[in-house]
């Protein structure tokens, strides 16, 4: 394997997969202060659901908990940030 085909592995390895638009909305309800209960009750999910959305986020944007993803998601322009 050449150097720039072991550099594309890599480069595909790390890749970080889009947030569903779902996954989005929980994380644009946590950006807003809401628990995951009040995301659930507003999404009219359960409360596990709304969990599960939030840790999908979390995998997919490489972060480290809901903080870390809502800050990655602003800063990608997949929510909308505090003066939207």
């Amino acid at each position: 394997m050449s150097d720039i085909e072991a550099m594309a592995a890599e480069v595909d390895a790390h890749r970080i997969a889009r947030p569903t638009e779902i996954e989005l909305a929980v994380l644009h309800y946590i950006s807003l202060g809401h628990t995951y209960r009040t995301t659930a009750r507003e999404l009219d999910m359960s409360l596990d659901t709304a969990k599960r959305h939030a840790h999908n986020a979390i995998r997919k944007l490489a972060a480290t908990n809901s903080t870390h993803a809502v800050t990655i998601a602003i800063g990608r322009g997949l929510i909308p940030g505090a003066n939207a």
